[in-house]
Formats: structure tokens, sequence, C-alpha cells
């Protein structure tokens, strides 16, 4: 759960599930939590879940599949292999770069958005491509505000996301 700007707060859920080798899904743990100051009732119990569930499978792969909050990458990167962000999140991020590519020129902004998704989405190979490009675009010509977005994104998706993202 967070508090946002406006002093509102979000519900908190997880969910751990366990698969055969052959992708059957075997259980699921889901955990809820009701709005509170902090996360703290609610990283307890799912902490213990992880340690219930990886004291019973020691050698099993953790998968984290999260959107892109920075606290649940901070949580979950002491618990988890590997980290996933979702493909809407992505998006969003991916719209920061249209901004600062495209400042001034929304038709642009727009295309090079649907393409740019469209990639992500179908190519299996594209998401580390378009890190790739948007580290050099990052080093390239741009105003300094640009870079400095894009830098942010590129950062993001790199030491609090890892390198993998989902459709």
């Amino acid at each position: 759960m967070s508090i946002s700007e406006d002093g509102s707060r979000e519900a908190m859920s997880g969910t751990i599930s366990l698969y055969a080798d052959d992708s059957e899904r075997l259980h699921t743990i889901n955990i809820g939590g009701a709005p509170e100051h902090g996360k703290g009732t609610f990283l307890k119990r799912m902490g213990h879940e992880i340690a219930h569930v990886k004291a019973l499978y020691p050698n099993a792969n953790s998968v984290e599949l999260a959107h892109g909050a920075k606290c649940n990458w901070t949580f979950l990167a002491d618990h988890t292999n590997f980290q996933i962000i979702d493909f809407w999140h992505v998006a969003e991020y991916f719209e920061t770069v249209a901004k600062a590519l495209y400042p001034n020129d929304e038709q642009a902004r727009r295309q090079w958005l649907e393409q740019t998704r469209h990639r992500l989405k179908n190519d299996p190979n594209a998401a580390g491509d378009i890190l790739e490009q948007l580290r050099e675009i990052a080093t390239g010509t741009l105003r300094a505000a640009s870079k400095t977005e894009i830098d942010g994104v590129v950062t993001l998706e790199t030491s609090s996301v890892g390198h993998i993202l989902v459709g």
C-alpha cells in the first residue's frame, strides 16, 4: 500500500503461484491487505509466505511479476531470481521517452509509441533491443532535460526492474 500525494491509500495484494516443469499451475497463495500506513503488516505476511515456500522448494526458480512501483522491486529483489515488469507499466514509461524525443510533434510521438509498443508486444527480442536503443538515445544530441528523462527510464528498467519485460 502506498499513500499518494492526495492522501488516498491503496489496498495491497500479492500472489505466490507454484508451477510444475510443464507449466501446469499446482497451487496459488493469495495475500491481501487493507490500506494501512506503510506496508509493514502486509510485507511481513508476504515475506513469511515467501520464506515458507522457499523452505519447501529451495531449488525452485523465483520470478517476480509486478508493476513499476519501486517499493515492489526493493522488497522482492531479495526473494526472486528474475524480475518482470508488466507491459502496461512499461508502455507508460515509453510515454516519457516519446515526450522527450518529440516534445513538439504529437504525431511523431504517437507513431513512435505505437511502433515501440507493437515491437515490445510482438517481438521476443524487443525488450533488450529497445533498452539498448534508449541507452544510445540518452547519450546522443538531445537537450539535457530529454536526456535526463530517458536516462531515468533506462535506469529504472535496468536497476529496479531488470531486463525482462512482458506483454
